[in-house]
């Protein structure tokens, strides 16, 4: 009887273990960044970082990063030289689980032109850390004319399934110095959809083209498939610079080397239960006064 009670002890300490370290797990996963990616700050010399997680603590909007050196090229984790720390949203997916992820951004400013930098983001206090990345700084105008010559890569539609295939080609791009672009511009339509299953569709193509977008500029505009909940997921999720953001990432600009490059609104046409007129009457007055590099 007593080798009985202790043969059912033990199972129960071995059960409750288990279901701790389970608990621990998830736990974990819900605070491990996901969907890295970086875009063009307003200024030339910043850099916008995005990601987010499913559960939030104090400080999980921390970027940490360095200059890449000779050195360095080898190292897995470079002793980063600098921490800046951003902001986190709330955000609820508007289907009926109300489900929530915790978007974080960090803007990276006084990066020299056309350097190289590593960057994890994450929490200092937890660490709760992404990989390691690394990005190139906006070359500047004479850096480009030096040569290579500037290289932009345009998509549109591309889904969570349906696009694997480009989205490795396009990663080979980036990871090769020799071929990677200066930005990636993405015309609209991501994941099919981002807000599909309550979101986790969007998380998942976020972690499919970060390979990529953590790497060189993602350059977004929405198209059709953002239109749920008032294209919220698109919003929400990217970080543009200039008058992006304070219009939901939906037209801004940004120049890079002698190109000026306009992102439009053109679902405003098509849903005027989201665009009303006096919308269309800003973005149309905003077009004249975003003049091109000099």
């Amino acid at each position: 009887a007593l080798f009985r009670a202790t043969a059912t002890m033990a199972r129960g300490l071995v059960a409750f273990w288990l279901m701790a370290v389970a608990a621990s797990a998830a736990t974990a996963d819900e605070h491990a960044p996901s969907g890295v990616h970086i875009a063009f700050g307003t200024r030339d010399d910043e850099m916008s970082v995005t990601w987010h997680t499913l559960a939030s603590n104090p400080g999980d909007a921390v970027v940490e990063y360095s200059l890449l050196v000779l050195s360095d090229v080898s190292a897995s984790k470079p002793a980063p030289s600098s921490r800046v720390e951003g902001t986190t949203r709330a955000f609820v997916d508007g289907g009926p689980e109300r489900s929530v992820r915790f978007v974080h951004r960090v803007v990276l400013s006084n990066l020299a032109p056309g350097a190289t930098y590593k960057y994890r983001v994450g929490n200092p206090a937890t660490e709760a850390y992404s990989r390691w990345f690394d990005f190139v700084a906006k070359r500047s105008r004479a850096q480009i004319a030096a040569g290579p010559p500037l290289k932009l890569l345009a998509l549109c539609d591309q889904g969570h399934r349906e696009s694997a295939g480009v989205l490795q080609l396009v990663a080979a791009e980036v990871g090769d110095p020799s071929t990677r672009p200066d930005a990636l511009v993405h015309c609209g339509d991501f994941a099919y959809d981002l807000d599909t299953y309550s979101g986790r569709n969007g998380d998942r193509f976020l972690a499919d083209v970060e390979p990529i977008a953590a790497r060189v500029p993602y350059m977004t505009s929405q198209g059709n498939h953002e239109r749920a909940y008032n294209f919220s997921h698109y919003a929400e999720r990217f970080t543009m610079p200039g008058d992006g953001a304070s219009n939901g990432n939906a037209y801004y600009s940004f120049d890079v080397g002698p190109t000026h490059v306009v992102a439009i609104n053109a679902e405003a046409f098509f849903w005027p239960e989201y665009f009303d007129a006096n919308y269309m009457r800003r973005m149309y007055e905003w077009l004249p006064r975003d003049p091109p590099p000099a």
